[in-house]
């Protein structure tokens, strides 16, 4: 099995503006999403999420993964891993506090 950075980056966060990162993964696979949440300072509010395809023919779906709130003890939020068929994406969304600039990267395993 082979352990890869599929994808990376940093986004500045405009308030309540939704981020997709990276655009759909469509590769099989098992993917984990971290982010750098060492920026966030209180009256800060942050929502992730995770879009998943679950069959060839569904539609993508969201679920939260987290909503995080002020400066944040754990400065790396990562998700557990995900096995991914079809097509997988994350989202964040910025929806209170002073926009921040959000490192992050996603892993896989294939």
């Amino acid at each position: 099995m082979a352990i890869t950075e599929n994808n990376s980056g940093s986004q500045l966060a405009v308030i309540t503006t939704p981020y997709s990162v990276p655009a759909a993964i469509t590769s099989d696979g098992a993917f984990s999403f971290s982010i750098d949440v060492s920026v966030m300072a209180d009256g800060d509010v942050l929502k992730i999420e995770e879009l998943k395809q679950v069959n060839a023919s569904s539609t993508i779906r969201a679920t939260v993964l987290a909503v995080l709130s002020d400066a944040q003890a754990d400065l790396v939020f990562e998700t557990d891993p995900e096995v991914s068929f079809h097509s997988l994406q994350y989202r964040f969304t910025q929806t209170a506090g002073t926009g921040r600039t959000f490192e992050w990267s996603v892993g896989q395993a294939s």
